[in-house]
Order: structure tokens, then C-alpha cells, then sequence
């Protein structure tokens, strides 16, 4: 059904304060009942601005709703009220006394997880369109950084959002619909302003390939091609190192080649996600030696974590002359026999090294001398000999300058393990009136 309109008065000006506005007639598609006419606005409008649009006869009866004028305003200046469609997001799971900040939060988008959301409304005009906003230091709103990790539109998306402080109840607003917008997450991003020297999210599917690093930084991985990517990471996707048999030496490994950035002192925070595919309780993996998650050493010094054969230790390594000097933290083995995905997060101050597990503390041990400044390779599953690789996978592994706290590393083990850490409102319609065709 072909609908004819007119625009009987107008402030706005076509082409410089919204796009032009000249067909004066839309189709009602075989099947629907309704079909929106379009008020694109532009930038650097100066002030509110209006479109009138009213319906012209045709063959169809016409409504009482026949008229509706529309404001316009810059979409750059009123932010997410220049989106149809919003749902807000609140960090209700957020159980931390300290507020923090540039805190990155993983957001599931998807019709299961938000009431009344459809994938096919974030295709407008041909683009993927959808951004965050939230509020800064000042409380004012701003444009919020995001990175899509795994997109999925049969099921459940999941995408990165840096928020600029984030404590119980923080809100999040999640904005779609909005013509002619395209995607605004720039590479690294979400990843600049809190300290990440390196992120991996293991996103690669193929046998071999690339691990890209999230970070601006380019620290991308080479995946040996005895590696693979899963499909059941903790997050997303994963890479799968070897499930061998013990003692076996498949030389599985993902590689960071050594870049000057790496070089971080002695204050520093590296966590991992791993989780065992084979363990028969034993120690015949060397005591310790083997089953390395992740390692960064040269000939005299390194750093690293290792899974202890005996599946009740995991051990932090500290530097070395001859043998390693080891930081050994007591752990349930049910971290590693249960073959389900566990955090395990290591932090060092010059002093200290404090060892947390699914988001909790563990304990503490002095650890003298260890420091990340040295020229090596990063190896996550094995060694630089190649001669210790991890059975199982590993995913969402970052490397931090500075010592994180507790609040910082249990918000970061939970937004991935609890759906509960946000909560999620339902979308709201925020749209032009309608015009009534009968």
C-alpha cells in the first residue's frame, strides 16, 4: 500500500540541519501493518529544529492521527536521546566498597537477555548500529567504549563496555535504531585507560592462525598449529592447547614475540582462564614443571604460572639463577579435577605476590626481585622450550601494569561468570508519533 505525505512546515533546513526529506511517499510492505518515515538529523545543529509531516489522500481512509510535527536536535549533543530504542543495564552483582575506574564490563545482548529486543532492529539503513552511553566524573553522560567479542545473532552476544566508574547499581544504557548510525568502538578502546598491556581474548577458530591481543599495543599471538579454537570458552571463544597424555611432548603453544611494551617493571598483574581436559590425579607431569598456563622468562629471570601435577598447587615463578625460586600457593584441586573453566590471577608489587582464584584471595608470599623488564617472549601453554604445554585451554588472559585490588579482580572474575552481575531492563520505544492510515 503506497501512502502519500507532504510537509506543510518545516524550521529545519534539508541537508544541513537533517537529511533531505523529498519522496513524499512510503509503502506499507505485503504483510505489515505500518512503515516509518524518516527524520534523520545531522550535527552542529544550533538549535531545536522541527519537521511537519502530515498524510495526503490516497486510496485508504485517513486517521485521526494525520499530522505530527517532530523536534530535531544535534544526535552528537543529546546522546542517547537520539535513539529510538534504549534499554538500561545496571551493575546490580557489584558487591566492591571501592568505586572503580574504566572499569571494562561484559554485556550479553540477545532476545533472551533483554525483554522486548530484536537482532533485526540494530539493522537500520543497512548498518549495524548500537552504541553505550553512561555517566562520567561530572555526571554528565557520555559515549561509552565497546569491543564486540563474540556476535551471534541466532543466541547471545556478548560485547565489552569500558565504564568510567562503576559501583552497585551503576547504569548502562544500550541505544539502537537510529538511521544512518554506524558502530563507534574503536581498536583498543576499551583497553587504553586502565592499564592493559595486553588482552587476549583467543577469539581464533581456525587450527594455527592468530591470537590477537585487544589492547592498541598489537601484541598478537602465533598459534602453533597443534593448537585449535573451541567454541566453549569462558568467554566466547577459546584455544586449546593439547589434551595429551602425560609426559607427552607435543610442543603446543601460543607465542607473543617480545615487544619493548612488555617491559613493565616490577608492579604488575597477569590473569588467565584455564581449565584442565586432562588430569588422572597424579604428578606425572614433572612435579610441577609442566603444565604451564603461561611463562615470560629469559635465560636468568622470568615470571609465570604452572599447574602442579598434583592438582592441589598452583605456582607463581619468580626469577632464577640455576633453578626457579618459586612462589607455591595451596589450591583445592577442585580447580583442576573438575575440568570446568576457573580465573586464577596473579599480583605483583616488588615485594609480594598475591595469588587470587575465581575472584577470591589465596594467600600472600614475599617473592624478592621479580620484574617484567627484560628481553623474552610471552608463551601461553608452554615454555620457550617447548617442553611444558598446558593439557587443556585457555581463554580472556590480560597483563596489567600496576597492582590490582581485590574489588578490581573479583568485579572481573564475576561480570564473565555471573549473568547476574548485570541486570537488564526491558527496551523502551522513544519513536515519532504515529500517523493513522485506516
Amino acid at each position: 500500500l503506497a501512502v502519500n505525505y507532504v510537509i506543510p512546515s518545516h524550521t529545519a533546513v534539508f541537508g544541513t540541519d537533517c537529511e533531505p526529506l523529498l519522496s513524499g511517499m512510503v509503502t506499507i510492505p505485503d504483510g505489515s501493518t505500518s512503515v516509518r518515515i524518516y527524520v534523520v538529523p545531522l550535527s552542529g545543529i544550533a538549535e531545536d529544529k522541527t519537521v511537519t509531516v502530515a498524510l495526503a489522500p490516497g486510496g485508504y481512509g485517513i486517521g485521526e492521527a494525520s499530522s505530527a510535527t517532530l523536534t530535531i536536535q544535534d544526535w552528537h549533543a543529546v546522546g542517547s536521546g537520539a535513539f529510538p530504542k534504549c534499554a538500561t543495564l545496571a551493575t546490580v552483582g557489584y558487591a566492591g566498597e571501592t568505586v572503580l575506574t574504566n572499569f571494562p564490563v561484559l554485556v550479553r545482548l540477545g532476545p533472551d537477555v533483554i525483554s522486548k529486543f530484536s537482532y533485526g532492529d540494530l539493522h537500520v539503513d543497512g548498518y549495524l548500529g548500537f552504541a553505550f552511553y553512561g555517566k562520567d566524573a561530572n555526571g554528565d553522560e557520555v559515549l561509552l567504549d565497546h569491543e564486540i567479542d563474540t556476535w551471534d545473532e541466532s543466541g547471545t552476544s556478548l560485547v565489552w563496555v569500558c565504564v568510567p566508574l562503576l559501583d552497585a547499581g551503576t547504569q548502562i544504557k544500550f541505544c539502537y535504531g537510529r538511521p544512518g548510525y554506524h558502530q563507534n568502538n574503536v581498536h583498543g578502546s576499551v583497553w587504553t585507560d586502565n592499564g592493559y598491556v595486553g588482552v587476549w581474548h583467543f577469539a581464533c577458530t581456525d587450527a594455527g592462525g592468530m591470537s590477537s591481543d585487544s589492547t592498541i599495543n598489537g601484541l598478537d599471538g602465533i598459534n602453533s598449529s597443534t593448537t585449535t579454537g573451541r567454541v566453549d570458552g569462558a568467554v566466547g571463544y577459546c584455544r586449546f592447547i593439547t589434551d595429551s597424555a602425560r609426559g607427552t611432548q607435543s610442543g603446543a603453544h601460543v607465542r607473543v614475540p617480545y615487544d619493548s611494551v612488555m617491559n613493565v617493571g616490577s608492579n604488575f598483574t597477569f590473569s588467565v582462564w584455564a581449565r584442565k581436559n586432562n588430569w588422572d590425579g597424579t604428578n606425572g607431569w614433572g612435579q610441577g614443571y609442566y603444565d604451564k598456563m603461561f611463562m615470560r622468562a629469559d635465560s636468568t629471570r622470568g615470571f609465570g604460572v604452572t599447574f602442579d601435577g598434583t592438582g592441589t598447587s598452583l605456582k607463581y615463578y619468580g626469577n632464577w639463577s640455576g633453578q626457579w625460586l618459586s612462589s607455591s600457593q595451596l589450591i583445592s584441586n577442585l580447580y583442576f579435577s573438575d575440568f570446568k573453566w576457573h580465573n586464577f590471577t596473579s599480583v605483583y608489587d616488588g615485594t609480594n605476590c598475591a595469588v587470587y582464584a575465581d575472584g577470591q584471595f589465596i594467600a600472600n608470599t614475599v617473592v624478592a626481585s621479580v620484574s617484567a623488564s627484560y628481553v623474552a617472549d610471552l608463551y601461553f601453554g608452554n615454555i620457550s622450550d617447548l617442553g611444558a604445554q598446558y593439557g587443556g585451554c585457555l581463554d580472556e588472559s590480560r597483563f596489567r601494569v600496576g597492582s590490582s585490588g581485590a574489588d578490581w579482580i573479583k568485579a572481573a572474575y564475576d561480570t564473565i561468570k555471573s549473568e547476574s552481575f548485570l541486570s537488564y531492563g526491558a527496551v523502551t520505544f522513544t519513536g515519532p508519533t504515529v500517523l493513522i492510515v485506516r
